[in-house]
């Protein structure tokens, strides 16, 4: 029968010829986490070998900048859709590998540091490197891509969110946004455009004024004055490169 993932999260199966999720049959995965899945051999995170049309969307793939590279998606002899995924930091593997694939259409995808085989762009896919099949139009090829640390940004599991100003926010026309939501369930567009990746941005990282920074023997102290009158709470979060 047909396979349905969602709001799942494969995290850390370490092994050597294994993997971490292997399809033979039409499925859908949505709203899901594949990360730090460190297989020594035949290191795929999620295999496709079934003919029957597929849809990975709103999922979001990766692992830590100190670990080793892994696979994202392979695609055998398959028929799949990539839409509105995010893939991060897979350099010197592949992120998307389609051997003998019917078809594997990308649309609305963050690729940062990403290595792709094969695949055809639908449009709207953004990536820092030069290494992956998207000459659409509407693609963007060697542009920073400024977002957060995979974290708890609302949903479950766990995702990667764009700052503010980053290129992916608000990039995709809605007659284009073929997802109706994001990896938490948020609706799209936020705005009148859809974010490309996983998650679109439903509220600003309001930056507080008067900030200032002392350091004393290596410990960094931080003062600033609020901008609202109910948070309780603050988040620091850097922003710029994910592998620093």
């Amino acid at each position: 029968g047909d396979i349905t993932i969602r709001d799942s999260s494969f995290v850390e199966n370490n092994g050597v010829r294994i993997l971490a999720v292997m399809i033979n049959a039409k499925a859908l995965i949505e709203r899901s986490l594949f990360w730090n899945n460190d297989i020594l051999d035949n290191d795929q995170a999620l295999v496709f070998t079934s003919s029957e049309p597929s849809v990975v969307q709103n999922t979001t793939f990766g692992q830590d900048p100190d670990r080793a590279p892994t696979n994202g998606i392979y695609a055998y002899g398959a028929n799949l859709d990539l839409w509105f995924n995010t893939f991060i930091g897979q350099i010197t593997n592949e992120s998307i590998h389609a051997q003998n694939a019917n078809t594997l259409d990308m649309k609305g995808n963050i690729l940062y540091h990403a290595v792709c085989i094969g695949g055809t762009t639908r449009g709207y896919n953004v990536s820092n490197e030069n290494s992956c099949h998207i000459t659409s139009a509407t693609d963007l090829r060697l542009v920073d891509i400024d977002l957060l640390p995979l974290g708890d940004y609302g949903g479950s599991p766990l995702s990667i969110i764009p700052v503010d100003d980053s290129i992916v926010v608000d990039r995709v026309p809605a007659g284009s946004c073929n997802v109706a939501d994001d990896q938490r369930g948020v609706a799209r567009p936020y705005n009148t455009n859809c974010d490309i990746g996983a998650v679109e941005l439903n509220f600003l990282l309001n930056q507080p004024t008067s900030l200032n920074v002392t350091s004393v023997s290596g410990t960094a102290t931080l003062s600033w004055q609020d901008n609202s009158s109910d948070e309780t709470n603050f988040q620091i979060l850097r922003k710029g490169n994910l592998t620093q």
